[in-house]
């Protein structure tokens, strides 16, 4: 931290960077502006100034920029180069190492060859659509007959597994419509400690529950996109015609499966009233039920041989935790009234969007499905080595980027933001003293996990990742390597059904991830080596700052804990209603001011149009973001009060502002964001769980008392507060 330096202001290189960044993102005129109504200008107007509009960028962003760069630097060189450009990267001859670097190697060099991928062009993807396309072969007159139980059930559920075998999702979407490294294994609701498999809904286009559906400007994207991609890759022949109805109609299928889950279509549906103790199935998200169970949910689907087959061989699971179970029946029955060809189709068009990004086709870059493989930029080669081979690249990022101090230091920011959060609660006179004696102990409960895993991978150990990836085959083809990733990934993840829950387990997060989480399945957070970088986070920074950026994002995670989804687990993880109704009632009158708060801020298009923002849907996020920067400020208070005068420094041309100002810059600086007004609204109107980034800041500075003191507003209460 910057107390190496017995002087006012730190020069060390990261205090000059950190300073410089600051300086460039303030706004020239800053001194004439009121930081209580334009925090958000006044921090960030020289940010959006130097990054184009044109790509999606914030502050967080840009670290993920620079970790690209320090793998970019690893990947490119083989072993021995790489040792001698980064010698601190691979300070040993290891023979294990050694072959671990040649995997994620080879499989960057492939990614990297432009010759071969044109070379190959479309081939690779059309051969794999003729291989599945044999289980379950589409006639030549693309004939009108509806799908036949008997005739056909054996031909859908034989593609459906042999996609998902190779984590193309089918029946098991993605969950909550996250990234599919979390995979199908999670902890049981209703006993923790153990882990099932969990079914989540089908995989849709949009990517699930997505409101694009009601759009028709964007269901006609879609049916675009799916024709032209069938007219370009497709292992029958067909014409537009034909093309274009079959788009259409597999529209008209993903929307028939959305209408399932409606309550009128669950409360019509006999099979799953008698799966649950409550009269209305809608009511319950998840279920768990045994394999009899769910081999009767939905017969025609198989949906007990499905999860057996994603499960490691000799392990039959004696139950299944089933997301939306009321939906499963709807989605039988919207099959048995479609034609076949569409169901075969749409089996097919999920095979394209997931590795038409793998290939050489000018006719699919033009349907932004990728295609454009034979140019691939190194960032799109650092993703492909990371889906492969993720703990192995996140091996080599901790050699070369993070520390022991750093991750000392992260780890201190944590414990005293944790210890923080708990003096908070225990001061909460509404809070009921059993439900406050309770959630003290959840926060005791909690495992803060830093850096890197140090199990199921160990990532420190080149012999421990050697063994995680023994059964991974990686070739000189970039094609090839893409999909034995993805089949591996599904292989990996199966094994922990066999394991009891863990709290150390990565399944939210990876080493070098430029993010952090929460997971309330088993009451864990998790700080990546990735987010731990400059100029955001460095061990030589003031206390101010790495409490203000890191310290701020770490007190977010700790607060999902509490937030609207993470208060129903108790101190143990358990799904249950735990808190007094009383302080259930007063936590309800607080979350309500944070919805009609964020659902008044506004983003303006650029046709002038105001887009109010949804307070419902990102009411977590926002209590995180106010309790997170409430106890990280004052965490960091307590151990300025703790430290010599000397280590309380300041910044090189900072002198204007006061370390408690400066602690606030620091986290704006992290939210400051240079998109477009037009992409600020089209991610507005996707509707995800985070506030606009400008919200963020705007609602930050908004619901801190310590903020409105330190920059002397004329009105001291936030406007909102729970923790």
């Amino acid at each position: 931290m910057g107390q190496f330096q017995s002087a006012e202001v730190c020069t060390t290189p990261a205090c000059i960077q950190a300073a410089s960044h600051i300086l460039e993102n303030l706004a020239p005129n800053w001194k004439d502006m009121d930081p209580c109504t334009d925090f958000d200008k006044m921090v960030c107007h020289g940010f959006n100034q130097l990054h184009d509009s044109d790509k999606e960028v914030n502050g967080v962003f840009l670290q993920n920029a620079h970790k690209n760069r320090l793998l970019r630097e690893i990947l490119s060189k083989p072993y021995d180069q790489a040792t001698k450009v980064q010698p601190y990267v691979l300070s040993r001859r290891d023979n294990v190492d050694e072959h671990n670097f040649d995997m994620v190697h080879r499989t960057y060099a492939a990614c990297m060859d432009s010759d071969a991928i044109k070379k190959a062009g479309v081939k690779p993807l059309l051969d794999t659509l003729v291989k599945f396309n044999e289980y379950w072969p589409i006639e030549m007159d693309f004939a009108d007959d509806l799908f036949d139980e008997e005739d056909d059930k054996a031909g859908l559920e034989a593609v459906a597994t042999a996609l998902a075998k190779l984590n193309i999702r089918t029946w098991n979407g993605s969950p909550d419509n996250k990234e599919s490294f979390l995979g199908n294994c999670f902890p049981d609701p209703t006993d923790p400690k153990t882990q099932r498999f969990t079914l989540y809904w089908p995989d849709l286009s949009f990517k699930g529950l997505a409101n694009e559906y009601a759009d028709p400007k964007e269901t006609a994207k879609l049916e675009k996109k799916i024709s032209g991609a069938f007219r370009a890759v497709f292992p029958v022949d067909l014409d537009d015609k034909t093309a274009a109805r079959l788009a259409k109609d597999i529209v008209a299928f993903e929307i028939a499966i959305l209408a399932s889950g409606s309550p009128t279509a669950a409360a019509n549906s006999s099979a799953v009233a008698g799966l649950h103790s409550r009269a209305d199935p809608t009511q319950d998200p998840q279920t768990v039920l045994s394999m009899s169970q769910l081999a009767s949910l939905a017969p025609m689907l198989g949906l007990d041989a499905f999860v057996q087959a994603l499960v490691p061989e000799g392990h039959t699971p004696e139950t299944v935790v089933v997301r939306a179970p009321h939906m499963w029946p709807g989605i039988e029955k919207v099959i048995k009234q479609q034609r076949k060809v569409v169901v075969q189709s749409w089996l097919l068009w999920k095979i394209i969007m997931e590795l038409g990004s793998k290939v050489e086709s000018h006719e699919l870059k033009d349907l932004e499905l990728g295609g454009e493989a034979g140019s691939n930029e190194y960032t799109t080669c650092v993703d492909h080595v990371d889906s492969a081979l993720r703990w192995l690249l996140g091996h080599y990022f901790v050699k070369a980027a993070y520390s022991d101090s750093t991750r000392s230091t992260a780890t201190k920011l944590a414990v005293n933001i944790r210890e923080e959060m708990k003096v908070h609660v225990d001061k909460l006179s509404w809070m009921g003293e059993e439900t406050r004696k309770r959630t003290i102990k959840k926060l005791d409960n909690m495992k803060i996990n830093i850096g890197y895993p140090e199990h199921s991978p160990d990532s420190r150990s080149p012999d421990d990742l050697a063994a995680y990836y023994s059964g991974l085959n990686i070739t000189d083809s970039f094609f090839d390597n893409a999909i034995e990733g993805m089949r591996y990934q599904v292989v990996t993840d199966s094994r922990f059904l066999s394991e009891p829950t863990s709290q150390s387990r990565w399944f939210p997060s990876y080493t070098h991830l430029t993010n952090a989480a929460y997971s309330s399945f088993t009451n864990s957070f998790f700080i990546p080596a990735g987010i731990s970088l400059a100029p955001l986070f460095h061990v030589d920074l003031p206390e101010w700052a790495l409490y203000g950026a890191l310290g701020s994002i770490i007190g977010h995670e700790i607060t999902h804990s509490l937030d609207s989804n993470g208060r129903k687990r108790d101190e143990n993880a358990l799904e249950t209603n735990w808190w007094d109704e009383k302080s259930l009632a007063e936590y309800a009158e607080r979350e309500r001011c944070f919805v009609d708060q964020y659902s008044k801020y506004e983003l303006v298009g650029p046709d002038g149009k105001k887009y109010p923002g949804n307070g419902n849907v990102t009411v977590g996020e926002n209590i995180s973001d106010a309790g997170g920067l409430a106890v990280a400020y004052d965490a960091w208070v307590k151990e300025r009060k703790s430290m010599p005068d000397v280590w309380d420094q300041g910044l090189p041309g900072l002198g204007d502002f006061t370390h408690e100002q400066l602690f606030f810059i620091m986290f704006g600086n992290a939210w400051c964001d240079s998109r477009s007004p037009q992409e600020r609204v089209d991610r507005l109107l996707k509707g995800g769980v985070h506030a606009p980034d400008v919200h963020r800041l705007m609602g930050g500075a908004a619901n801190s008392r310590a903020f409105r003191e330190a920059f002397k507003c004329p009105v001291k209460e936030p406007e909102c507060e729970l923790f």
